[in-house]
């Protein structure tokens, strides 16, 4: 596993915090050979800022594989896809991450109201959150106004009140698994399976998934992740480190086991965590 590339990253165009541009600046500054930025079901990171991105990495000694994540679903349970080396123009994808999108914007523009109805005041503004650069809109640019107004701890009490309190009638329509690893296929990339590992903690038979969608073209896992979260332990499932490198050898057990690629991503969504992962984490 090359420890010099990172090829799970967001920006600001999902829910990160930082542009391209800054992503680039700091992989270069990081010593990174090759990264992805993979924003979810949007592909603007390569679009909407000055300058084409691949040649910006290029002059920087980096190389930028165009990526993506997908939200899709298995059974019910939402999984995440990665798409690497995909066609940023192929018309049926950005068809898809355009209905995606919109359906997006309307379930937050329902639930910010919903929010602002029940605390008796203006707590987002949706106005910070739909950005001209941002593609897609999501529950956390919701949470970090709740957070920074203080009516929520975390995570889970945010669910909480948009269960009981902000729920809206809007259904995202995820596309099933397979057909997400086909239109990505069909897009001329490969699809990965992002963290495997969390899907394995909530109790999925991850070894079935995998044998399954191998035959529909998964072409690798994401193993080399960093699960525990010492920086933010109230987020994680895993308690220590000696959980994480279980979990990242099953994966990679697994992955040798289908024949499929095995890759390396920190998932990071600001540039602390993007330097923290990739300067003072080794995955072994």
């Amino acid at each position: 596993m090359d420890l010099l590339t990172d090829l799970h990253i967001h920006t600001l165009v999902s829910d990160g915090e930082n542009t391209t541009p800054e992503i680039l600046d700091a992989a270069a500054r990081l010593g990174l050979r090759r990264i992805s930025i993979t924003d979810h079901d949007a592909v603007g990171a390569y679009r909407h800022f000055i300058g084409n991105p691949f040649d910006a990495a290029r002059r920087l000694g980096v190389e930028l594989v165009p990526g993506i994540e997908l939200d899709t679903d298995y059974g019910g349970v939402e999984v995440h896809l990665l798409g690497y080396g995909i066609d940023l123009n192929h018309p049926e994808l950005n068809a898809h991450l355009t209905h995606i999108q919109t359906q997006r914007r309307q379930r937050i523009r329902l639930q910010a109201q919903a929010i602002n109805n029940h605390f008796h005041k203006q707590v987002v503004d949706l106005d910070a959150i739909f950005l001209s650069e941002r593609d897609t809109v999501m529950k956390p640019h919701l949470f970090r106004f709740l957070v920074r107004a203080g009516l929520v701890e975390d995570y889970k009490a945010f669910k909480h009140l948009l269960e009981q309190h902000a729920r809206v009638d809007v259904k995202m329509k995820r596309p099933q698994l397979h057909e997400a690893i086909n239109l990505i296929l069909r897009a001329g990339g490969k699809p990965v399976l992002a963290h495997p590992g969390y899907l394995k903690k909530n109790n999925l038979d991850v070894h079935a998934l995998v044998k399954s969608m191998s035959e529909y073209g998964l072409a690798g896992l994401e193993t080399d992740y960093p699960y525990w979260q010492p920086r933010n332990p109230g987020c994680s499932r895993f308690p220590n480190l000696e959980s994480e490198q279980r979990m990242v050898e099953y994966v990679r057990n697994l992955a040798s086991r289908f024949n499929l690629e095995t890759t390396r991503g920190s998932d990071s969504h600001d540039l602390d965590t993007l330097e923290w992962f990739n300067r003072h984490r080794s995955l072994h």
